[in-house]
């Protein structure tokens, strides 16, 4: 079977990450022939971390960017794509002679398109979840998502059974056809001893409005005490952050990290105060290196995990909160060791690297 994998972005974030881990799943587990399409970008990050492997028959590049935010660029991306993008598409589909289209994330909508106009196999791979303090997909074209998501045709995967069931209620529909849940899988990082002066937060990721850095640093700010903050990654909000911060000595930005193990060797807590986070890769890998979490009780990390008792959830839009976390963790040793060694015993038992590619495979041979 010839199977194009479509990312919605050449860059290397979560959900670009997780596509990575479906390309080796199945490259590694079966003898499919795999095409990889992928948007012009400058940032070429998801060419640099995909690995070798003997069956990519070829990666192509292609002028389409992803439908997202506002009614404007939505339009605009989708326009351009169906207009300048979309015959290309459909063209190197049916010169390779592919039969199965796996697209990543709910505003690769050129994928989708390229597929159903096709008539090929799909798998959609749907990773964000819309909440009204943040949207992936304007309301006024849920009625395009809704008749998707209703249509039987089409495989769609979920991340968490959170953001599935969000995205019935954004839709107004009661279930959505032919979907399954799959828990994204993690890097594993092999745990250090710590060896920081002072007790040293972290947090790692897309420096995004989504991502909230800014009310992380102000919860930071009202710590009475002599704490670090490790700040990796790289955004839309990073210069103005750095900037409202570049007095403060104890909050450094460090740009994108390719050591994890380095990075949360270097951290005591990880703190990811998103507004809306459907899974949480950061989470688990921080959890797997022994290190405490404090995220978002807007996460389908919720499924796995109990506040207090695994790690801390809290409420994004409460500094005060936030911080009341990152004070319990630096100062309360028993918890944060109880904590710790709890949501070692939970990745144990889930298996959920194990799972994942079990999952992946099964749904791709059916397909």
């Amino acid at each position: 079977m010839n199977i194009l994998f479509i990312s919605h972005t050449a860059g290397c974030g979560g959900s670009e990450t997780v596509l990575i881990d479906v390309i080796r799943t199945v490259s590694m587990n079966t003898n499919h022939n795999i095409f990889i399409a992928l948007p012009k970008e400058k940032n070429d990050d998801f060419q640099k971390r995909l690995p070798k492997l003997d069956n990519i028959r070829n990666i192509s590049t292609f002028s389409y960017k992803p439908a997202r935010d506002s009614i404007w660029t939505f339009m605009r991306n989708i326009g351009y794509g169906i207009i300048f993008v979309l015959y290309k598409l459909k063209t190197y589909i049916n010169d390779n002679k592919i039969d199965l289209v796996y697209v990543n994330s709910s505003v690769n909508i050129i994928g989708v398109l390229a597929a159903r106009t096709t008539h090929r196999s799909l798998i959609w791979h749907i990773h964000e979840q819309s909440t009204d303090m943040h949207r992936w997909v304007p309301r006024e074209f849920n009625k395009l998502y809704r008749k998707w998501f209703m249509n039987d045709s089409c495989k769609k995967i979920f991340v968490s059974n959170t953001s599935r069931q969000q995205w019935m209620n954004d839709l107004l529909i009661d279930e959505i056809a032919n979907n399954e849940v799959i828990y994204s899988s993690y890097k594993e990082i092999s745990p250090e001893i710590k060896k920081n002066k002072r007790f040293t937060f972290g947090f790692i990721g897309s420096i995004s409005n989504n991502k909230n850095v800014q009310n992380l640093i102000a919860a930071f700010s009202i710590l009475d005490q002599d704490y670090s903050l490790i700040i990796a990654g790289s955004g839309e909000c990073e210069q103005v952050l750095r900037l409202k911060t570049q007095y403060n000595s104890n909050i450094s930005f460090i740009g994108n990290v390719d050591n994890l193990q380095k990075y949360y060797a270097s951290i005591d807590c990880l703190v990811l105060p998103s507004y809306n986070e459907s899974w949480g890769l950061v989470v688990l890998e921080a959890m797997s290196a022994m290190v405490p979490v404090i995220a978002t009780k807007n996460t389908g990390l919720t499924e796995l995990f109990s506040n207090d008792i695994e790690c801390v959830f809290v409420d994004p839009t409460s500094i005060f909160d936030i911080s009341q976390a990152m004070k319990k963790i630096a100062t309360d040793t028993n918890f944060r060791e109880k904590i710790i060694k709890n949501a070692t015993s939970i990745l144990q038992q889930k298996e959920i690297n194990y799972n994942f590619v079990n999952s992946i495979i099964k749904v791709v041979n059916e397909s």
